[in-house]
Parts: C-alpha cells; sequence; structure tokens
C-alpha cells in the first residue's frame, strides 16, 4: 500500500516519528492494512450484500455481548429477548436502547473481560460538561485511520499532498510562530489561538503563501475565523483545491461562506463522535450525508420508537462494532433528518440523511420551552455580525440567551449589539430574550475545539 510505502521510506532516511505511537507503527502494515483492502473489495458489493454482511456483524456483536457481558445479558433476560433468535433488523430494534448514563453506571458489567487486554480506555470529549469513559477494541484506532485515507483519497487527498493544518495546534508558545512546517506529513501548521486578532493575518498569509498549499485539514471554526480575517482585509485569499473539516459541528451557512472566500467548491465533512460507534461522511454531489456500514449501525428513530423516513427527523441510535465493551442501541443524543437520496458510486448502500441538525446540547429553549437549533439559525454566521471575528451562545435559563462575541473594542458599537440582538431575536421568533456580551475570547476545549453553544440546561426535560 502507499502509505504504509512512504511510512517505510520515512523510517529508512531515520526521520523521526515520535508523533506515530509505536503500537501504531507496527500495526500498520496489519490492521490498517487489512481494513484498507476491505473497504477497496466491498465497493462491488451490491446492496443486498452489504445488508446481509452488516447484519450479520451486528448479530454477531449482540450475541457475543448476551454471552459474555453481564449488563447484556441482565438487560436482555428482564426485557424477554434472546438475541440468538434474531433475523433481521426489525428484530434488533426491539432490543432496548441504552444511555451515556446507563453505560456510567454499569461500566464495570459492561466490559468483556476476555477482551479487556485488547482494548484501550477512552473518554467522550465531554461537551455536555460530562465525559464518559468506555474501552476500546485497539485495532479500532487503526480501522478509523483506514476509514479516513480512504475517504479523503475517494475526495481528492493523497499522502504526502501540501496541506494547511488549522487543528487547534499551540505553536506560537513553544516556537514564538503561528505558523510552522511537519516535514512528516508535509503539513503547515497554524496555531489557531490567535485568528481572533486582525493584526496576525500577514503573519498568517505569508506562511501559507510561502508553503503554497492546495488542501486544507482541520476545525470548522479555525477555517471559518481564517476566512473571516481573509474577508475583513484588502489582502487576497489563496485558493484551494479541497477543504476537510473534521471534529466539530459543521453549518451550512459557515460552509458556503468558507467556499466562497477560499474559491474551494470541494468541502468535505463528516459526522463522527469519540465513542467509535458510528460514521457518516459527505457524498460527492451533494451536502447528504451517508452512514458508513462497515463502520457502525446507525439507525434514525423517531420518539415513538419508529425507523423515521425520508424528510423525517429522528435520533441516531448506533451500534458499534467494538468487541470489548460494545455499545448496542447507544443513544448518541444526535439527531438527524432522513433523505431520500442514493448515490451510484461506492456510497450507494450507505444510509443517507439531509443534515445533521444537531447534538441535544445545541439547541436553544424559547420561553415557551420550544427546542431551537442553532444549526437552523445559522449558528455564527450571519451579516448583522459585522466585525465581530469569534462568538458562542450560552444559556441556563429558558427563554434568556447570552451571545458572547469578540470584537475589537473600537469596533463594537451600541449599534452593532443593537443589530445583532435584533436579529438573534428574530431568528428566535421573540420568544427568547438576548443579551450580547463582549469578551476577549472565547472558550475551547482542551484539544482546541469551539463548543458552539455553552448549554447549561438539561434539554431532555424539554423534548
Amino acid at each position: 500500500m502507499e502509505f504504509v510505502r512512504k511510512v517505510s521510506q520515512l523510517l529508512s532516511r531515520n526521520i523521526s516519528l515520535n508523533i506515530f505511537p509505536t503500537s501504531w507503527l507496527l500495526n500498520v502494515s496489519s490492521d490498517f492494512r487489512s481494513c484498507s483492502s476491505f473497504l477497496n473489495d466491498v465497493e462491488s458489493w451490491s446492496s443486498d450484500d452489504v445488508k446481509e454482511w452488516q447484519f450479520n456483524k451486528v448479530k454477531g456483536i449482540i450475541v457475543g455481548a448476551y454471552n459474555r457481558v453481564p449488563a447484556y445479558g441482565a438487560l436482555y433476560d428482564k426485557n424477554g429477548f434472546n438475541p440468538n433468535e434474531l433475523k433481521s433488523f426489525s428484530d434488533v430494534r426491539q432490543l432496548p436502547v441504552i444511555d451515556k448514563p446507563f453505560v456510567k453506571k454499569h461500566y464495570s458489567d459492561l466490559v468483556d473481560v476476555s477482551l479487556a487486554d485488547r482494548s484501550v480506555v477512552r473518554y467522550t470529549g465531554g461537551s455536555t460538561g460530562t465525559p464518559m469513559k468506555f474501552l476500546l477494541d485497539k485495532e479500532k484506532i487503526f480501522f478509523e485511520k483506514a476509514f479516513f485515507y480512504y475517504i479523503w483519497k475517494k475526495h481528492g487527498y493523497e499522502i504526502g499532498d501540501k496541506c494547511l493544518f488549522v487543528k487547534g495546534e499551540n505553536i506560537k508558545g513553544s516556537s514564538g510562530r503561528l505558523a510552522v512546517r511537519d516535514g512528516i506529513y508535509n503539513y503547515l501548521k497554524l496555531d489557531s489561538n490567535y485568528l481572533n486578532e486582525s493584526s496576525n493575518l500577514p503573519d498568517y498569509d505569508r506562511a501559507i503563501k510561502k508553503f503554497k498549499p492546495r488542501k486544507v485539514f482541520g476545525y470548522p471554526s479555525a477555517i471559518y475565523q481564517l476566512a473571516l480575517l481573509y474577508s475583513r482585509s484588502c489582502v487576497k485569499p489563496p485558493e484551494f483545491d479541497l477543504i476537510m473539516l473534521a471534529s466539530e459541528n459543521t453549518y451550512p451557512d459557515q460552509i458556503a461562506f468558507i467556499k466562497s472566500i477560499f474559491s474551494c467548491d470541494s468541502v468535505f465533512f463528516h459526522y463522527g463522535h469519540s465513542e467509535y460507534a458510528v460514521l457518516a461522511t459527505k457524498y460527492h454531489d451533494n451536502d447528504c450525508l451517508g452512514f458508513n456500514p462497515f463502520y457502525g449501525h446507525a439507525e434514525i428513530i423517531k420518539p415513538d420508537g419508529q425507523l423515521a423516513e425520508a424528510g423525517e427527523s429522528g435520533e441516531i441510535i448506533a451500534t458499534s462494532y467494538s468487541k470489548s465493551m460494545p455499545l448496542i442501541r447507544y443513544r448518541t443524543n444526535d439527531f438527524a433528518v432522513v433523505s431520500g437520496y442514493q448515490s451510484n458510486d461506492y456510497m450507494r448502500s450507505y444510509l443517507a440523511v439531509d443534515k445533521i441538525e444537531g447534538r441535544l446540547q445545541e439547541y436553544i429553549v424559547t420561553e415557551d420551552q420550544r427546542l431551537v437549533s442553532i444549526c437552523t439559525m445559522g449558528a455564527a454566521h450571519f451579516e448583522e455580525l459585522g466585525p465581530v471575528l469569534d462568538s458562542q451562545y450560552f444559556q441556563d435559563e429558558p427563554g434568556r440567551l447570552v451571545f458572547k462575541v469578540c470584537c475589537p473594542e473600537d469596533e463594537y458599537t451600541s449599534t452593532l449589539e443593537k443589530n445583532i440582538k435584533r436579529a438573534i431575536e428574530r431568528k428566535l421568533e421573540n420568544k427568547v430574550k438576548v443579551y450580547v456580551k463582549n469578551v476577549p475570547d472565547i472558550r475551547r476545549t482542551s484539544t482546541g475545539k469551539k463548543i458552539m453553544i455553552e448549554q447549561k440546561l438539561d434539554i431532555n426535560q424539554y423534548l
């Protein structure tokens, strides 16, 4: 495989590969290679072949969990289910769902002890304020890399391509610079902690145009901020062939803005989560997302427990293919609208959704206790923001919302504040009282991700 060949070349040239964990290098020719080969092989499978493979995979996970994982044995016996009798996916949908509190409460009883030594400990990101500990099969980490390199190549990225990397790196603190080369990956890494200061654009721009990347990889919020800097200056923005967004939610207005600034029609994004249970990637000819059946099993379930059909919204219920601590019919608290779209390419057997409506914590609660997704509001991109370079929602009581903005003091006027306030209240049909607050910076997670809304309310109460 080309990727393995390039890693071998680096090793033979005695280049330091500290960036790669030793275990990763040892497995790159086995787990990574076998998964990559499998993904190429299944492209020719019929929809019936895919469905049969996926059902057998899911049934195997469920039966194994029933026999070897105490929490599932007790749960299924209590509900009168014998997984050995599963005949179809409609039978699978009769199994009870689990959620994050269930996993936290029954952690020890959710582990397959016979596989525990072949697993690694992981935690969810904690964007809801309550990170969850879980186990993950070691090979799943290498499979994850294989899935992404496979799909990125489909969209035009090859290992070794010059790529701008904007993904929460803390560079200036150690080097004094805002950009640094990574010779192993052929990346130019930007420090995204200074993208809310217009005075830094010349340094960013000089490094980008010297490096001349044609691909970009990073957090949507960081790439959006870079686009904002260019849009509010007289500096000509670079042009890119492909922009790959990762690790944060994406919002249509943000994506459209990024495309226009960087003259790039090809923007790739995906849906995934820390639990490694399901993965949906963008189709090539539209902005729908397709859930990869070889990564995990996804169901879009309405509040009444029925499958959502085209045009209907439902919660994403995930079944992972990790065996050391299976997540079976796991509530993600993320919602999607089902699409009737079907492609004719390698994604033809994927479950299509028009959009991810929003993670549960990304809803605003109105005074009459309705839920409004910030995705439908344009998130943090609308024309009334004017000179604002960064923003974030905050809510701790129904019908009241604080909108934090990062704006140069000399450009933050009462008129700007009123326009922003009026725009958001209009989007919320005047059912939320909005307060605008200018702040020095917006809090990020420890990995540099942006949380678009700090939601302190328990949204489950308003479903």
